[in-house]
C-alpha cells in the first residue's frame, strides 16, 4: 500500500468543494448530516487565517486582492478595516515622530555609530511590525465576518497575489523615499 499524493490532493479538494458550496452551508437547510459530515463542516474556512496581503500591503492591497470574494457580500470590508486602523495609525505615527526626534542628536558616520542608535532602530522596527500585525488581524477578523464560507484554494491564490503586490508597492515606496525625497 503506497501513498499517492495526487490522489489524496484530488480527494481533499473534492471534499473542500462539497463543504464550501452554498447549498451545503445554507443555515435554513433541513438536511441531516452524519457525524463525519459534521466533523468536516467544523473545519475552519477563514476563522483563524492570517491575512498576509494586509500585512504587506495594508487594507487597500488586501481589498483589491480579495475583491472577487468581497463583491458578493453586502457588508463593507475596506471601510471597516480602514476605519478601525485609522486612529491607531495616528498613534503609531506620533510614536514614530517621537523616536525620530529623539534620534536627532545621535552621531552616525563611517567611523562612529552611537550604540543607542541600534536600540532606536529596533524600536522603530518593532513599531512597524506591531502596526502591520494589527492591520492583518483586523482584516482577517473582518473577512471572517464578511465571507465565512469561501474556497480556501482561491483564498490562498488571492493571498499570494496580494503579498506580491504588497511587496512591490512597499519596494516602490521605499525607492521613491530614498531617491526622490530628501
Amino acid at each position: 500500500m503506497s501513498f499517492d499524493l495526487e490522489k489524496e490532493t484530488a480527494k481533499y479538494r473534492e471534499q473542500r468543494k462539497k463543504i464550501f458550496t452554498k447549498e451545503n452551508n445554507d443555515e435554513n437547510s433541513m438536511t441531516e448530516t452524519t457525524p463525519v459530515e459534521q466533523e468536516s463542516n467544523a473545519y475552519y474556512p477563514y476563522s483563524d487565517m492570517f491575512m498576509w496581503s494586509a500585512f504587506f500591503g495594508g487594507p487597500i492591497v488586501c481589498y483589491l486582492a480579495h475583491l472577487s470574494d468581497l463583491k458578493n457580500t453586502s457588508k463593507s470590508f475596506f471601510w471597516y478595516v480602514f476605519g478601525v486602523c485609522f486612529i491607531p495609525r495616528g498613534a503609531f505615527k506620533f510614536v514614530d515622530k517621537l523616536i525620530e526626534q529623539s534620534m536627532a542628536g545621535f552621531t552616525v558616520n563611517a567611523s562612529y555609530i552611537d550604540s543607542r542608535f541600534y536600540l532606536y532602530c529596533l524600536a522603530e522596527l518593532a513599531l512597524v511590525l506591531f502596526y502591520n500585525l494589527f492591520v492583518a488581524l483586523i482584516a482577517a477578523s473582518r473577512f471572517k465576518q464578511v465571507c465565512p464560507y469561501c474556497d480556501i484554494d482561491k483564498y490562498d491564490e488571492h493571498e499570494k497575489k496580494g503579498v506580491i503586490a504588497g511587496c512591490i508597492l512597499w519596494l516602490l515606496m521605499n525607492v521613491i523615499m530614498i531617491f526622490f525625497i530628501k
